[in-house]
C-alpha cells in the first residue's frame, strides 16, 4: 500500500476545515440569531486563526461544545474549550449579547483561563495560588509553592533546583 499523495492530503485536511467552520458557523448563528454567517466566520476565523496546526479540531471542538450546551454563549460558564473563550471576547467587543466568562475563582475576565480545573477555567494567580502551600513529595516539607510535578508527587523550588532532570545553562548557572 502507497502513502496518499500530498494533494489528496492537502484535500482531505481542506474538505474536514471547510466542514468544521460551516458546523461552527451554524451552531454560532443558532445561538446567537442576530449575527449573520459572514459575520460569525470572521469571528471563528479570528478565534481560531487558520493558521494554527489543526485548525479544524478547535472548530469542531467548539462546535460540539455549543452543540451540547447551547446557552455556551451567553451562560459565562468557563467549563468550555478555549476557542470558546477568544471568540465570547471578539463577540463582545463587536457589541453582541454574549457573556465573557471568567476565572471559576476569582471572576477576573480574561480571553486565557488556560488551566481546566473540576469548577471550571482558571486565570495564571489563581493557578499560581491554588500551588502553594502544598507539601513537597520528595522532601517532605510542608506549607511550601509546588512548583514542578513529578512520580513522586509535587516538588519544592529546592527539591527543583537540584533535581538532575532539570537543565541549566552552563554560562548561567557555573557548578
Amino acid at each position: 500500500m502507497t502513502a496518499p499523495s500530498a494533494a489528496a492530503r492537502l484535500a482531505r485536511q481542506a474538505a474536514r476545515l471547510d466542514a468544521a467552520m460551516n458546523t461552527a458557523v451554524t451552531q454560532v448563528t443558532t445561538a446567537l440569531p442576530m449575527l449573520g454567517a459572514e459575520e460569525a466566520t470572521a469571528a471563528l476565523e479570528a478565534a481560531v486563526p487558520i493558521t494554527v496546526k489543526g485548525p479544524a479540531r478547535f472548530l469542531e471542538e467548539l462546535a460540539a461544545h455549543i452543540a451540547a450546551h447551547p446557552d455556551a454563549l451567553t451562560s459565562g460558564d468557563s467549563r468550555c474549550p478555549p476557542v470558546l473563550l477568544r471568540l465570547t471576547h471578539l463577540l463582545h467587543e463587536a457589541g453582541h449579547p454574549v457573556v465573557r466568562p471568567g476565572c471559576a475563582r476569582c471572576g477576573t475576565i480574561r480571553a486565557d483561563l488556560r488551566q481546566l480545573r473540576e469548577e471550571g477555567r482558571i486565570c495564571g494567580t489563581c493557578d499560581a495560588r491554588s500551588r502553594r502551600n502544598g507539601t513537597c513529595g520528595r522532601c517532605g516539607a510542608t506549607e511550601v509553592q509546588v512548583v514542578a510535578k513529578r512520580p513522586e508527587g509535587g516538588i519544592c523550588h529546592r527539591c527543583y533546583r537540584r533535581d538532575p532532570l532539570v537543565r541549566r545553562c552552563d554560562p548561567c548557572h557555573p557548578r
